[in-house]
């Protein structure tokens, strides 16, 4: 119990950039998920994590928590424009419930893109050369030809 109450103490008072990171790197096994992912959302540090600090774990615990589709639209660009690979741009893509018809671009359909959110996830897509507008199709991508080869579901 002693332990427990020290680790909160140095979550709450001395979250350093170093200590941020070290948590995300092992946060699979770490304990106090929660209590973590508050204090960093009241520092407004959760909003600035870094590509590195918004690993799987971390991703996929903060895209299947009570956020904003918002705030899990702005995470999931900040891996696409960290070059983070297809497979995993659409596990982040399916877990959001907004946003979720994009990925299936990558089983060769031509999603069609009909609010705010997917909007924004396509048009870090298209920068990054994963999908394009389908040309005489309005609101309709289709995978970019650089990607294409890349990965495909079957």
């Amino acid at each position: 119990m002693e332990k427990d109450v020290v680790i909160k103490k140095v979550m709450k008072d001395n979250l350093s950039k170093e200590n941020i990171e070290f948590i995300c790197e092992s946060f699979a096994e770490f304990k106090y998920k929660k209590e973590f992912v508050e204090l960093l959302n009241d520092s407004g540090k959760l909003m600035t994590l870094n590509s590195n600090c918004l690993n799987d774990e971390v991703l996929s615990y903060l895209l299947t928590s009570n956020f904003s589709t918002d705030a899990k639209v702005q995470w999931i660009i900040t891996k696409i424009h960290n070059n983070s690979p297809a497979p995993e741009l659409i596990t982040y893509i399916t877990l959001v419930e907004e946003i979720k018809n994009i990925a299936t671009v990558w089983e060769n359909k031509y999603p069609e893109i009909t609010n705010e959110f997917e909007e924004a996830i396509c048009d870090g897509l298209i920068e990054h050369h994963f999908v394009k507008v389908r040309k005489g199709v309005k609101n309709r991508i289709m995978l970019d030809n650089h990607h294409k080869s890349t990965f495909i579901l079957d």
